[in-house]
């Protein structure tokens, strides 16, 4: 269930004011680039991503999403060299968008698929050859990318601090309300989501999730 509550648009994505407000502006007038998606899990990333595919208009069909673990060199070669060579019909809408998860998690610790993203999103050939192509990645750390791929991103930090809690935190009651119409929350319901001083978004709803179905459960015994 709570992947039902994952943010729609750029607006419902709280506690990262920074890349969303970057993101907000890149997508009045768009443009074929790259972008990185840095911190930890659970900070909004993949959701960000995808609220940005929704804004820009970018039908489903020609939105591909994948981990980087799965990015093998033939993978890579039928994206890059074919797929996204293709200039779209018009009645497809303009863009081509591609979500590649935890960038820091290439295959074979990219020995070959490095040098061939390496080449094939060079600012030369990006721009000859993909005119019509958005990339969004992830990371949990990218301090693990090769330096020369890393550059041809544009990063955006994400925290997953004390603001970014506060800020999801103010969330967690509408969307229970709505999951779970009269229903009082649990005493416990400030601790999801909390691991030290960080905040994770993902597990505070799984465990809302988790404490829903356990009420929902004990409502069918009852009865």
């Amino acid at each position: 269930m709570h992947e039902s509550w994952t943010p729609k648009r750029l607006t419902d994505i709280v506690g990262q004011p920074l890349p969303i407000r970057t993101l907000q502006t890149f997508a009045i007038e768009p443009y074929p680039s790259l972008w990185l998606l840095e911190g930890p899990q659970g900070v909004g990333k993949t959701s960000t991503a995808l609220a940005l595919a929704a804004e820009i208009g970018v039908q489903d069909f020609v939105l591909t999403t994948m981990p980087a673990s799965d990015l093998d060199i033939d993978q890579c070669r039928r994206l890059f060299d074919q797929q996204f060579r293709l200039r779209l019909p018009r009645e497809w809408g303009r863009w081509q968008f591609l979500l590649i998860e935890e960038l820091e998690r290439l295959p074979g610790a990219g020995k070959v698929v490095v040098p061939f993203l390496k080449q094939r999103l060079s600012e030369d050939w990006y721009d000859r050859h993909y005119r019509s192509l958005i990339i969004v990645a992830t990371s949990n750390d990218a301090s693990g990318i090769d330096p020369a791929l890393l550059d041809r991103f544009t990063l955006l930090v994400y925290s997953g601090g004390l603001e970014f809690g506060v800020a999801c935190q103010e969330r967690l009651p509408v969307l229970w309300d709505q999951a779970f119409p009269g229903r009082y929350l649990p005493p416990n319901w400030k601790d999801w989501g909390w691991s030290g001083s960080s905040f994770s978004m993902r597990a505070a709803l799984r465990a809302m999730d988790q404490c829903g179905r356990r009420f929902l459960s004990m409502s069918k015994v009852e009865v």
